[in-house]
C-alpha cells in the first residue's frame, strides 16, 4: 500500500511559536516583577510548538528521516501514522522521508517560519527554565544569526527541582560543550565544575545586572564576550540565575554586534516574559542600561 503524506502542507510555512506570541509577550511583560515567582507568574509558556507529521497507508513500523542544512534526525519503530517533530530550527526548509516495513516510501518538504527559537525541554516543570537559542534573527548585514551554537537560559537548579533528563537533553541533544556562568561570586562558592557534568567546560564570568560598565566591570564583560570568540567552546549555554537580566544583557550585546535590528533585540529581551520573569523594555534600569551603550 503506498504512503501518502497529509501534513504539514509543503506550500504553507509552519510556525514554531504560538500565533499570539507577540501580543502575549506584551501583556505578560506588564505583570508583577516581584520575587515571589510562583504567586505572581507561575505559568511557563516559553516553549516551542512541535510540528506534526502525518501520513496514510503503508505498513508499520515506520522510519522517519528528517534532514535540513543544520539538523538531521531519525525516528524508528513508529507504529502509528504520525510523528511529533520538536525543537526545529526557524526559517529553515526540512525534508522528511518516510519508509515502512516493506520499503514503501514517501517524501515531503516543509519550511518553518522565521522568529525566535524557543526550546522545549523533556521535563518542562523542572529546571532549567527560560531557554532559547539566540540565533535565527535576520541580520542587517545580510543572512541570519546561526542557530544551534548559543543557548541562553536559567541556572540549572533555578526555582524548580533540577532534572537529569533536562540536563542530558542540553548536553546530548543540543550538544552543549561549555557552561558560561554569569552569576555573582557568592552564588558559586565551592563550585569547581559544570552543573551538567565534569565533561562540560565551566567558565565563570560574574557580570553585573544593568549597573555596570565600571572599569572593573568592563574587564569582566570583556572576559565574558571573549568566550564567544573561541570556536572550540561551541555550542555554549550561558546563564545567570533566571536567564533574564545578566543573560539578557549578553544576548542583547551579541546579537546587536551581529546586526540584529532593535525590534528583534527588544523582542528577545521581552521573551523572558513568556517564562516566569516579566521583563518590559520600559523598566527604568533597562532604559538606563540602553542609554549607557547607545
Amino acid at each position: 500500500m503506498p504512503i501518502t503524506i497529509t501534513s504539514p502542507n509543503p506550500t504553507t510555512p509552519v510556525t514554531l511559536l504560538r500565533p499570539d506570541w507577540q501580543p502575549l509577550v506584551a501583556t505578560r511583560a506588564l505583570l508583577s516583577t516581584d520575587d515571589d515567582i510562583e504567586k505572581t507568574h507561575p505559568d511557563n509558556l516559553a516553549t516551542s510548538l512541535p510540528v506534526t507529521l502525518s501520513w496514510q497507508g503503508g505498513t508499520p513500523p515506520y522510519t522517519v528521516e528528517l534532514t535540513s542544512p543544520y539538523h538531521s534526525a531519525t525516528l524508528t519503530a513508529l507504529l502509528t501514522c504520525t510523528a511529533s517533530l520538536t525543537n526545529l530550527h526557524t526559517a529553515t526548509t526540512y525534508t522528511c522521508h518516510i519508509t515502512d516495513a516493506h520499503q514503501a516510501s514517501a517524501t515531503t518538504t516543509f519550511t518553518t517560519l522565521p522568529g525566535p527559537r524557543l526550546i522545549a525541554l523533556p521535563e518542562p516543570d523542572h529546571a532549567p527554565v527560560n531557554i532559547r537559542d539566540i540565533g535565527g534573527y535576520e541580520s542587517l548585514f545580510g543572512g541570519r544569526v546561526r542557530q544551534g551554537l548559543l543557548y541562553r537560559g536559567s541556572h540549572t537548579h533555578a526555582y524548580f527541582p533540577a532534572s537529569i533528563a533536562n540536563a542530558s537533553f542540553i548536553t546530548d541533544t543540543l550538544g552543549v560543550k561549555t557552561q558560561l556562568d554569569l552569576r555573582y561570586p557568592q552564588s558559586v562558592i565551592g563550585q569547581t565544575h559544570s552543573n551538567f557534568g565534569s565533561h562540560i567546560r565551566w567558565i565563570h564570568a560574574p557580570i553585573n545586572a544593568y549597573h555596570s560598565f565600571t572599569p572593573e566591570q568592563n574587564e569582566i564583560f570583556r572576559h565574558a564576550l571573549q568566550t564567544f570568540a573561541r570556536p572550540e567552546l561551541y555550542p555554549i549555554y550561558f546563564h545567570c540565575q533566571g536567564g533574564s537580566d545578566r543573560t539578557g544583557e549578553i544576548a542583547f550585546l551579541l546579537n546587536g554586534l551581529l546586526g540584529v535590528s532593535d525590534t528583534d533585540l527588544f523582542h528577545d529581551y521581552e521573551l523572558s516574559s513568556l517564562s516566569l520573569f516579566p521583563r518590559p523594555i520600559t523598566i527604568p534600569y533597562f532604559q538606563e542600561w540602553l542609554a549607557k551603550i547607545a
